[in-house]
């Protein structure tokens, strides 16, 4: 079921003025500072609010430079006018729950990345790869390597796609591989929804 956010002032204008400020309160700020960590948090799910639920294939990797395959199956990008840096930061499973994982086990992975969904008030349910979706989201495909995470997602034509890494390439399939870039094998399937504005 999808969450709405009741944001003041009730338009999507709010939540991008919102996304604005917050950009520019994190410039001013160390890095390694703990309240950088949370307005970058706030501003990872006010850029959640503004995406979407079925996200069409898009190659543009201007939208989705210095993200990673994590902030690419969530959709997240950075509004017109504002430097993409800040996606470099974050977006690793359990990051944003403070429970990063590095070269983790399956286990380690697949709770930092409920952990996430906590946190960014997203619903996720594990779903077959050729089911239709049933709660309003689309799917999500996890991968695991030896010591790496990759992540895909299902597009609205029913394409999946990823971002390679950091790199500025994006690739699509017409069916879900079971085996992707060589060696990350594919683990779990899920159909998120994200919380949308009201």
């Amino acid at each position: 079921m999808v969450q709405f956010f009741v944001i003041k002032g009730g338009t999507m204008k709010e939540v991008y003025d919102k996304i604005y400020g917050l950009y520019n309160e994190i410039l001013k700020i160390p890095m390694d500072s703990p309240k950088y960590f949370e307005l970058y948090k706030e501003y990872i799910k006010l850029l959640i609010l503004i995406s979407l639920n079925n996200p069409s294939f898009n190659d543009d990797v201007k939208k989705y430079i210095n993200g990673n395959c994590y902030s690419y199956a969530f959709d997240i990008f950075n509004p017109e006018g504002i430097s993409n840096v800040i996606l470099q930061l974050g977006l690793n499973v359990g990051y944003l729950s403070r429970n990063l994982v590095y070269n983790g086990t399956k286990e380690k992975y697949l709770y930092g990345l409920a952990k996430d969904f906590e946190e960014l008030n997203i619903d996720s349910y594990e779903i077959s790869s050729d089911l239709p979706n049933e709660h309003g989201g689309y799917k999500i495909a996890f991968y695991l390597s030896f010591n790496d995470f990759h992540f895909l997602r299902q597009n609205s034509d029913g394409s999946w796609s990823h971002k390679v890494g950091y790199l500025n390439r994006i690739d699509k399939f017409d069916t879900l591989p079971n085996i992707v870039n060589g060696n990350y094998e594919l683990i779990k399937v899920l159909e998120i929804v994200k919380p949308k504005v009201r």
